[in-house]
């Protein structure tokens, strides 16, 4: 009977004291893999992606293998990191970042790097719940349509226009000492190739 008039908070706040909530630090590269081709990528990747959807690919590796993955596409010329989100949050806690800037010629849109993510930790390692969108604003070199997922967006020739080289949403679960590794395929001329390296290290 205590419990059904007891008020939700009140077990929030007996669970955040007695364990307190781990500190999570989630860290992020994202690279523009523009000469990543995929005989490349078997060479510096011979593990098959262990998930494939809507043009994404995905693998979970160890931490030490990410870093080497970024340092070798970084020195053999194939990709070049263009924004590095990192961001200390805890347990069970929502959290969003933007990196970029609002470009007055395309309209006054917000373009960069949007991460928003939600880690629980758990025993055996993390379960990180990612949203990520990816935008710059590109000039029209010719067409007089741009495309942005796939989709024809009309523009005038030799104007400005927002294209979108990233949208994805994954749940990871990250076992202790491993990371995610992202991989996108350009939906259009203008568009580019990225690579997105995320990493969980927790602090109990």
């Amino acid at each position: 009977m205590f419990e059904r008039w007891v008020p939700t908070w009140f077990w929030w706040l007996r669970d955040i004291l007695r364990n307190p909530r781990a500190a999570i630090r989630i860290n992020g590269a994202v690279i523009d893999c523009k000469g990543l081709s995929e005989q490349v990528l078997a060479d510096l990747l011979p593990e098959t992606a262990q998930a494939e959807t809507n043009g994404l690919r995905g693998w979970i590796l160890r931490d030490e293998t990410l870093a080497r993955l970024r340092q070798q596409i970084e020195a053999t010329g194939v990709g070049q990191v263009i924004s590095r989100p990192c961001m200390q949050i805890g347990h069970g806690v929502r959290a969003s970042m933007f990196i970029g800037g609002t470009h007055p010629a395309a309209g006054g849109p917000q373009v960069g790097l949007v991460l928003d993510v939600l880690p629980l930790v758990r025993n055996d390692g993390t379960d990180l719940t990612a949203i990520l969108t990816m935008t710059e604003a590109v000039t029209n070199r010719s067409s007089g349509t741009s495309l942005t997922n796939g989709v024809a967006e009309p523009t005038e020739a030799g104007g400005v226009s927002v294209v979108t080289n990233l949208a994805a949403a994954a749940r990871l679960k990250l076992p202790k000492g491993t990371g995610a590794f992202i991989l996108t395929r350009a939906s259009s001329n203008d568009a580019r190739c990225l690579g997105v390296l995320l990493s969980v290290a927790v602090k109990r």
